[in-house]
């Protein structure tokens, strides 16, 4: 199957723009250069994301390899980066409630299928999918 295969097709169904994503998005994927910053290793790319989802990435994927999961203070100052982007980059939508919070436990789930589709299984020792699962079971405390 391809890698775009297992994505959520219901994703498109939501309103808000779709982007296309880098993948993994992260300090070892980004050089600075003369003209600016490169993204480069665009294997994981992939149309129709939420347009947030490279920014979840960049902010929680390096703690989450270091088998830190996010907490819920970070979790929180996030989703607060990221409706803050949400509405000044894409005005004309409605980025009401929990919007963005809706988009990290997106990222969050779509992340672990990511891993779970490369493995064939949900490999809970994996330190990415073991953080996101403790961070999706302390979403209560987050997702406000």
């Amino acid at each position: 199957a391809s890698s775009s295969a297992w994505r959520w097709r219901s994703v498109a169904a939501r309103r808000g723009p779709l982007v296309t994503a880098h993948g993994d998005f992260a300090p070892w994927n980004l050089r600075r250069g003369a003209a600016g910053l490169y993204a480069f290793d665009w294997e994981y790319g992939w149309s129709g994301a939420a347009p947030v989802h490279d920014l979840f990435h960049l902010l929680l994927a390096p703690r989450a390899l270091r088998r830190r999961p996010p907490n819920p203070p970070l979790m929180r100052r996030v989703v607060a980066a990221a409706q803050e982007y949400l509405e000044d980059t894409y005005p004309r939508w409605r980025w009401t409630g929990g919007a963005a919070a809706a988009l990290a436990l997106q990222y969050l789930l779509d992340t672990i299928l990511f891993y779970g589709a490369a493995d064939g299984f949900v490999d809970q020792r994996h330190p990415v999918v073991a953080a996101y699962l403790r961070t999706i079971e302390g979403r209560a405390l987050w997702m406000r």
